[in-house]
């Protein structure tokens, strides 16, 4: 992504990316259809945080019962709150623009270390090993707080939204970039 390359000490590249990203939006031409892609790398480490999310979280640490929790790590839940920040940061942008209406969200995670009771890890054949989470936000399409049962995997993303979005279906050659929906 352009433009990363005047951090300063400090800086985080989850800030960094949501900043550019925001950037974008503001600079985009109103006339166009505008496709903004890009991925967190968030808790694939290092793992870092601001200061004082890892103190927010080091003191809930000794809230539990036996004051200790050895999968808690007060590091790693501040990074994710940090995460949750930077998304509602860019969440909130097309609402200030006023282009929500017309705006297609689509968030979706790497699997994480936790298993959260089911068998297996991340890379496996498990449920754990294929399941990853999926939010989409369309106003006008999706209602708030609904869920779907339906399978979703990656390499079905252009496939889907481009029927998501009214354009014509079937194998074609025609790249990407010069393909015009109406939306």
């Amino acid at each position: 992504m352009p433009n990363l390359d005047d951090r300063e000490p400090g800086d985080r590249l989850t800030d960094k990316l949501s900043g550019a990203s925001i950037s974008s939006l503001d600079a985009r031409d109103a006339r166009q259809t505008l496709f903004l892609y890009f991925s967190y790398y968030t808790l694939h480490g290092p793992i870092i945080c601001p200061p004082a999310l890892k103190a927010k979280y080091k003191a809930k640490l000794g809230t539990f019962a036996n004051g200790k929790n050895e999968h808690f790590e007060p590091k790693r839940a501040g990074m994710v709150e940090s995460l949750d920040q930077s998304v509602g940061r860019i969440l909130e942008k097309p609402d200030e623009l006023g282009i929500a209406d017309h705006t297609l969200v689509i968030m979706t995670g790497d699997k994480d270390q936790s298993t959260g009771g089911l068998k297996g890890f991340k890379g496996g054949s498990h449920e754990e090993g294929v399941r990853e989470p999926l939010i989409v936000r369309w106003p006008g399409r999706t209602a708030p707080g609904s869920t779907c049962d339906e399978l979703f995997i990656r390499t079905d993303f252009t496939r889907r939204s481009w029927r998501w979005l009214g354009c014509p279906q079937g194998r074609t050659r025609t790249k990407m970039a010069s393909v015009s929906c109406s939306c």
